[in-house]
This record gives structure tokens, sequence and C-alpha cells, in this order.
């Protein structure tokens, strides 16, 4: 079983280059990841074989060519700074987390379909599930006063 912390995860599982490419050619995704955005890519973590049955739907059912082919995690920079990692009071947070903590993109392809060009609202509603999970996470370990799970 994999048994990782979040902070390790995002630290140690790789963010597909294939996927920062195609997003860097999407107009309304590239100022996330031009070198002055505020954003880092993380790894989707439940996209990942953890070598247990957990998050087999996104891991493996959803995880196709012709179903969602690429995800995108973005997470802001100073979560990777080491003299910000401590920051926990909303007065103590660095100017301009207005912002999104955390930012998705993903590729929907036909095997997500429910009728003609338009995406199942089944899937939908577990990418929204999941999406929130992965912003919640970070907020949990960077900043609430719960650091670790």
């Amino acid at each position: 079983m994999y048994k990782h912390t979040y902070r390790e995860l995002i630290s140690k599982l790789p963010v597909s280059q294939e996927d920062v490419d195609f997003f860097a050619q999407v107009p309304f995704a590239r100022p996330y990841l031009d070198n002055s955005s505020p954003y880092h890519p993380v790894p989707f973590v439940t996209r990942y074989d953890k070598g247990d049955l957990s998050n087999k739907f996104f891991s493996n059912a959803i995880n196709t060519n012709d179903t969602i082919p690429r995800i995108l995690a973005l997470m802001r920079k100073e979560y990777f700074l080491p003299s910000l990692l401590t920051v926990k009071k909303e007065s103590d947070q660095p100017e301009g987390l207005e912002e999104p903590h955390f930012v998705a993109f993903c590729q929907l392809e036909s095997g997500v379909n429910r009728y003609i060009n338009i995406t199942h609202g089944g899937v939908l509603a577990a990418l929204l599930d999941e999406t929130l999970g992965l912003c919640a996470e970070p907020y949990r370990v960077f900043i609430s006063d719960e650091q670790e799970h």
C-alpha cells in the first residue's frame, strides 16, 4: 500500500512534461504556465496507481486517450518556498493569495460524452469532487494548523 503524505506525493511523483507542453499551447492556460506565473505544476495525485485499489476511476478508467488523456494541476509557488511553508493565519498570508491556491486543467475527449460533444454529468461531478479535494489538501498541509494527514 502506498502510504505517503500529500507533501511527499507532490514532491516525488512526476508531472507529465507532455501535459505541461499541451496546456502551454492553450491560450487561457498559457498565463498560468509562464515563468512569471505564481503557479507551479504539481501531480494530480489521483491519476497515479498507488499500489492498492484506491483511485482506480481516475488512475485507470478515465485515464485513457479517449477519455481524459491530460490533467494538469498547478499550485501556488510560495508553497514550495521553505520560508513560507509555516504560514498559518490569514493575516500572515503573503499578498496575492486572493488568487486561487490550486488550478486544474483537463482535456476531455469523446469517451466521456453523454451526448455528442457533451460530457456526461457524472464525469463532471467526479472531476469537481476530486479537484475540490485536491484544492483542500494543499490548504490543509501548507496553511492550516493541521499540517499532516
